[in-house]
């Protein structure tokens, strides 16, 4: 290892592993995966860009992860030493980069279960459960709106023995996953049922990221809340969930969860400040990368219009495609900007996945605000 890269390999390790710091890990990480492989080490070229791949993950750059993690399940596969020095971490980081890569529109399917079909089988030869690969191919199959095989692959994943190994046995992550796959098929009462232990506190994560993860329970709840009617549920709901991630730039997704929520149940005061506060926190993302965020933002602005609401002073950066440089913006053109960017977005979606899911998502989440038309 040159003198350079094993300065680099310190720095990398001596950086906090966060949000506010992927932007600083990514520059170190671009410069010493080249280096690592000039001096020809392919173990040091292997571990940067398993770094790379996670940071990537992390910054909405599923593509470039996606490169990164491809190289290294290609190395991992042909080279036996790197098997034994890297222990199944990277089948690991690899699943978590699937989960990301349906948000990418333009990201064709064979891609992307091509990915999935290389995780399982190299999980398979290394003789390592495969729960965790199942209930990763079911998310990605929702997310892809593929519900029938999505539905077999939730049944496979729910047969299969819990494992004491990685993500296997968190009840965190297994509860959002059901409450997601419920209240996708119209089950909200089940949807609810199966996240109690995590609405309650009593559910416990296997890390510290899985705790974390109990933010989207929070986010994913709220909907079938108000479907059923139960706002007082809703309401705490949403207090607690906002608590744990409102001003992270790492969880614009459940904000636009809680945007969507404060628009159905009318509380369009908190959810300007909430929706501007957020927009300023979104810059480094790609269009589809703060879909979610956009969504919650055009759901607060038709509910404005709903309201007989004629002008705000919403926040909007001047990056975004909806952004004025008045300032002030009248409430019904800017819900058809908005609508517009959503409603593309979710067709392009749509078109790489073969169905009208995402679509008929988008549709299910405006009919919350009442009967006012799109």
């Amino acid at each position: 290892m040159t003198a350079r890269l094993e300065q680099l390999r310190r720095e990398i390790l001596g950086t906090p592993w966060d949000d506010r710091h992927f932007p600083r890990l990514l520059p170190l990480l671009e410069e010493a995966v080249p280096l690592a492989d000039e001096a020809g080490d392919t173990w040091a070229g292997f571990w940067m860009r398993a770094q790379l791949a996670g940071v990537c993950n992390n910054l909405d750059l599923a593509e470039r992860a996606l490169v990164a993690v491809s190289w290294c399940l290609a190395t991992l596969d042909r080279d036996p030493a790197v098997r034994a020095e890297d222990g199944g971490r990277i089948l690991r980081t690899a699943g978590t980069i699937a989960q990301l890569l349906p948000s990418v529109p333009d990201l064709p399917r064979d891609d992307i279960f091509r990915l999935l079909d290389e995780i399982e089988r190299l999980q398979r030869r290394a003789g390592m459960p495969l729960r965790a690969i199942t209930e990763i191919r079911h998310f990605v199959l929702l997310r892809m709106g593929d519900l029938g095989p999505a539905g077999e692959a939730f049944d496979r994943w729910r047969s299969l023995p819990r494992e004491s190994s990685w993500r296997l046995d968190c009840d965190v992550c297994e509860s959002d996953a059901v409450l997601e796959w419920y209240a996708a098929i119209g089950r909200d009462e089940h949807a609810i049922a199966a996240a109690a232990p995590l609405l309650d506190g009593t559910a416990v994560g296997v890390k510290e990221k899985c705790e974390g993860l109990r933010s989207w329970g929070h986010a994913n709840a709220l909907a079938p809340l108000v479907r059923l009617g139960r706002l007082d549920d809703a309401w705490a709901c949403h207090r607690r969930g906002l608590a744990m991630v409102i001003g992270r730039s790492g969880a614009l997704g459940e904000i636009g969860k809680h945007l969507a929520f404060l628009a159905a149940v009318g509380d369009l005061n908190r959810a300007t400040s909430l929706a501007g506060q957020h927009l300023a926190l979104a810059d480094r993302l790609t269009e589809h990368g703060r879909y979610r965020l956009d969504v919650g933002v055009w759901l607060v602005v038709c509910a404005l219009r709903r309201h007989g609401v004629v002008e705000t002073d919403l926040r909007i950066p001047p990056w975004h495609p909806a952004f004025r440089s008045s300032g002030r913006y009248h409430v019904g053109r800017l819900a058809e900007r908005l609508g517009a960017g959503v409603r593309s977005l979710a067709i392009r979606f749509d078109a790489r996945n073969g169905n009208d899911f995402v679509t008929r998502e988008l549709l299910r989440e405006h009919a919350l605000l009442g009967p006012a038309g799109l």
